[in-house]
């Protein structure tokens, strides 16, 4: 049903909509409504009796169902299913021929409608059974069922059947190759997995079709830095500024990338204009200028600047190690220690606050225990070493130690 409305003038609208009112048949369009609802009560409670065992019972729903709404296919095909299944071919025969007089079409319309069923029960791979089985009875209908593919394989994940939720993405993308869900869900499972270049095209495709989404773009940045590529990050995070200057998260992380490649100059520019920004609790714009604070040498200002990021964020493991960091760089190996080690007294998926205590270990001489604590870190996190490592610019003892330990592992 359809109302439109003259814009011409406010007498014009209100005449245009009384003269569409006048034309709707109301007590039809009521009838319409109550046949539906009806049907649809009856037709799924005829599903959970046949699902339960009383045949009989769940026909006799099925047969309400038809008789509030002589449209409502999929109760057409349920019913003459299990009229054959008993045996009763000319029953089932009898209401084949009359739902075809309707409409020569109708078993295509009940089966897209039992697939719904499924789909509304969080059962995706008896869906996905009946649209291949459609798909196979009426190839030229193939384009028609991708959202409902799309939707079950939202339920394969939902459901957490990822082997199978990403083999039918995979499917579907070759289909058509700008399905977003698909690729939100196979850019996060390949990232985890550690296939990072996998990761990198489905993102881009994510901040394609997104282009306002803010957490495509940082996921997209994130993975750009773990893959090492700093300069595609950094042009990345300046494409956001250019689009937002106030925004403190890609600012600050536009001077990471700066940091990353060697510019400590304009990367302590850029943090430093970050953390004037509103940061809608961005906290780690302090972490982040304090190492670059560091690597130009202003160990003092970077433990103030970690310190508080710790005050603003005490709970951020992130916050913490980074100050230990800062911490062990302007000599204070003691506090450094404490601070790290505050950290991993409680269980955190981070691998730097382990670094963190065993460079203060390290400095404190005591490398068998720095030795304990990078093999706990190492474990924490599978895949890469992480963007952090360069950013922190650890020395060389610790370095070497870390290079000497997953070369072990290898």
């Amino acid at each position: 049903m359809e109302v439109t409305m003259s814009a011409t003038s406010a007498a014009g609208t209100g005449a245009t909509f009384q003269d569409t009112v006048g034309r709707i048949d109301f007590d039809r369009w009521r009838e319409r409504i109550r046949s539906d609802t009806f049907a649809n009560y009856h037709y799924h409670m005829g599903v959970a009796l046949l699902a339960g065992g009383d045949a009989e019972a769940g026909m006799a729903a099925l047969r309400r169902s038809i008789d509030a709404c002589p449209s409502f296919y999929r109760a057409y095909h349920r019913l003459r299913l299990i009229l054959e299944q008993l045996g009763r071919a000319d029953e089932a025969h009898a209401l084949h021929t009359r739902a075809l007089g309707m409409d020569p079409d109708y078993e295509h319309h009940a089966l897209i409608g039992v697939a719904e069923d499924a789909l509304d029960r969080h059962q995706p791979a008896e869906a996905l059974d009946i649209l291949r089985g459609v798909e196979d009875r009426w190839p030229d209908s193939v384009g028609e069922h991708l959202g409902l593919l799309v939707a079950a394989a939202n339920s394969f994940a939902a459901l957490h059947r990822d082997d199978e939720a990403t083999d039918l993405y995979r499917q579907l993308l070759r289909r058509s190759p700008d399905i977003l869900d698909a690729h939100v869900y196979l850019g996060t499972r390949e990232r985890n997995y550690g296939a990072v270049d996998a990761a990198l095209d489905h993102m881009r495709h994510v901040v394609r079709l997104t282009p306002d989404d803010m957490n495509a773009w940082d996921s997209l940045n994130w993975m750009l830095l773990v893959s090492k590529d700093y300069g595609g990050a950094l042009a990345l995070c300046d494409q956001v500024v250019a689009r937002d200057p106030e925004n403190a998260y890609f600012l600050a992380y536009s001077g990471v990338a700066r940091q990353l490649l060697g510019d400590t100059a304009a990367a302590v520019e850029r943090l430093r204009l970050a953390a004037t920004k509103p940061t809608d609790r961005f906290f780690i714009v302090k972490p982040f200028l304090g190492l670059v604070l560091q690597a130009a040498g202003q160990v003092d200002e970077a433990v103030a600047t970690t310190a508080e990021g710790v005050r603003l964020a005490p709970d951020r493991a992130f916050n913490r190690a980074v100050h230990s960091i800062c911490l062990y760089g302007a000599g204070q190996m003691k506090e450094a220690l404490v601070e790290a080690e505050r950290i991993v007294a409680s269980p955190i998926p981070l691998r730097l606050p382990y670094f963190a205590q065993a460079q203060a270990l390290l400095g404190l001489g005591r490398r068998s225990e720095a030795e304990a604590a990078l093999k706990t870190g190492l474990a924490r996190e599978l895949g890469t070493l992480g963007y952090y490592t360069a950013l922190v610019r650890w020395p060389d003892a610790i370095m070497t130690m870390i290079g000497g330990l997953t070369s072990e592992a290898t």
